[in-house]
């Protein structure tokens, strides 16, 4: 029977006391108890008149920022159903199942105190995969009468329809004290360990409640807005920088045409063009009409087994020693 403790372990400590002594803890880390549930508004426009509200657990430092984010999710695609949890949440069924009991609990210290204290020794108690700390904690008997207490009066809290978690369920609230660190000897000292986890629990991840309106938070449609003008200035500010680029590649381009006519030509002339060419102007002539060097030149005539004039050929030309070959290669 829930609440019967037959090993002495809560002599002393009715459920008043421990809730009292509990709340005064939590209270040392300015943990309030009045609601723990963070109310965040969305708008779906595949859904103008609203949705049923969905509860998450959220980081505290986050929520601003996961707000955004779920906003933002939902303008990209409405009707959506996964932007209640944060994307980096690894959803845990028993956590979920937590919520909900969380939220039927709302407003209720004594309500909280048990759900809580039933929700850390689960995993320690009840898991198939839990581990007891028996090095650490008192007799699990002992622990067992706080944790039959503590689930008496969920079982016969009104309006809450308590059933626990899955026997599988190796955790159910998405922070856990290390076990290991200290030693606790008796019930004082496992209500303020338990109290202390619950403080660090709702100091970093936050219950919260999403809310599904017929319009946008007015913060974060402002916040939206200026980071819609913020990216569009962006990129028009990459355009803009593009746009630079491309010309200044247009201009050098430019330049060399002018400098050299058939400039980035040299690569596709075939080497019955490239034989005539060398028979019909001087080396250094066609290096700067392709924009090429006349190594390049004489390198390509090398490979392709063209014959060049030999040293000396065009300046007997120019004198008149020698006819001009008009693109045709002439003997020695």
């Amino acid at each position: 029977m829930y609440g019967i403790d037959d090993s002495g372990f809560l002599d002393g400590w009715d459920w008043e006391r421990i809730t009292r002594y509990w709340s005064r803890r939590l209270a040392d880390f300015s943990v309030s108890l009045g609601n723990i549930f963070q109310d965040v508004s969305l708008f779906d426009a595949a859904n103008p008149q609203g949705r049923e509200p969905a509860l998450s657990w959220w980081p505290v430092g986050e929520i601003n920022q996961l707000h955004l984010q779920a906003q933002r999710h939902l303008d990209q695609w409405p009707g959506a159903r996964d932007e209640v949890h944060p994307p980096s949440y690894y959803t845990r069924r028993g956590e979920i199942d937590t919520l909900d009991y969380l939220w039927s609990c709302n407003g209720d210290p004594s309500l909280l105190c048990a759900l809580l204290m039933h929700a850390s020794l689960f995993p320690r108690l009840h898991s198939r995969r839990g581990h007891y700390p028996s090095k650490y904690w008192p007799s699990r008997k002992g622990v067992s009468a706080l944790d039959d207490l503590a689930k008496a009066q969920l079982v016969s809290g009104d309006g809450l329809d308590f059933h626990g978690w899955h026997p599988s369920c190796t955790t159910v609230i998405p922070v856990r004290n290390e076990d290991f660190a200290y030693k606790v000897d008796d019930a004082l000292g496992l209500i303020r360990y338990l109290a202390e986890e619950h403080a660090s629990l709702l100091l970093t991840e936050r219950p919260v409640r999403l809310i599904y309106t017929d319009t946008k938070d007015p913060f974060v449609a402002n916040r939206l807005e200026a980071d819609r003008k913020e990216t569009q200035a962006r990129l028009e500010e990459i355009r803009a920088k593009q746009e630079r680029r491309d010309q200044e590649e247009a201009d050098i381009q430019r330049q060399l045409k002018e400098r050299h006519p058939r400039y980035g030509q040299f690569p596709d002339i075939s080497a019955r063009e490239l034989t005539e060419l060398v028979w019909t102007k001087p080396t250094k002539d066609i290096a700067n009409e392709f924009g090429v060097s006349d190594s390049a030149v004489g390198k390509r005539c090398k490979r392709d087994g063209i014959k060049k004039p030999p040293r000396g050929f065009w300046n007997q030309v120019k004198s008149g020693q020698r006819p001009h070959p008009n693109g045709m290669p002439v003997s020695d």
